[in-house]
């Protein structure tokens, strides 16, 4: 998987959802988790063969994985490991570290696993968010952390109604593997 490249699609999609929101009073933020995942996963699957190098691929929401029960979004790509994302709008530190927790316990030979969320921070939305301390200090068994896909996340000023002023869309994508991999 080309992770750059769908790191940039679930950019767009944020940011795209954000302007036609802003338009109305409201924000990317306005958007329930579960219908971004679906624009999200619609959004790579049209550009497939460039993200995972094939089309020859099958794609589910909330789907039921193993024991764990239902994951966001999983992509089963042909001839390769199956990718597993959670996703998180908002949320505090205990429901993003559990996110990867249960990502963790996904076999690492039949998963590619990855963490994505949307922070809302103030001014600059800089690294002091505790949210994102949170994903810098996590560790799973094994080992496991949550490794930047890219050294800055993109961010982004959007709109929410519970603020008189405007406030940043932070865009985190993490794979959850052992620093080796």
């Amino acid at each position: 998987m080309d992770v750059a490249r769908f790191y940039r699609h679930v950019v767009h999609v944020a940011r795209r959802e954000s302007a036609t929101l802003c338009n109305l009073d409201k924000g990317v933020f306005f958007v329930p988790e579960r219908a971004f995942v679906y624009l999200v996963g619609k959004e790579v699957l049209v550009d497939a063969a460039e993200v995972f190098g094939t089309d020859s691929l099958r794609w589910r929401t909330e789907a039921k994985v193993g024991q764990l029960g239902p994951v966001d979004l999983v992509i089963d790509v042909e001839g390769h490991s199956t990718i597993a994302l959670e996703f998180k709008m908002r949320g505090d530190a205990n429901n993003i570290t559990a996110d990867l927790d249960k990502l963790a316990t996904l076999d690492a030979l039949s998963y590619r696993k990855y963490f994505c969320a949307l922070i809302d921070a103030w001014a600059d939305g800089s690294d002091a968010d505790s949210r994102l301390k949170a994903v810098r200090g996590w560790r799973g068994a094994g080992g496991l952390q949550a490794i930047p896909v890219t050294e800055n996340f993109d961010s982004f000023e959007t709109k929410d109604e519970q603020f008189a002023t405007p406030i940043r869309c932070v865009v985190g994508l993490w794979e959850v593997a052992d620093n080796l991999t």
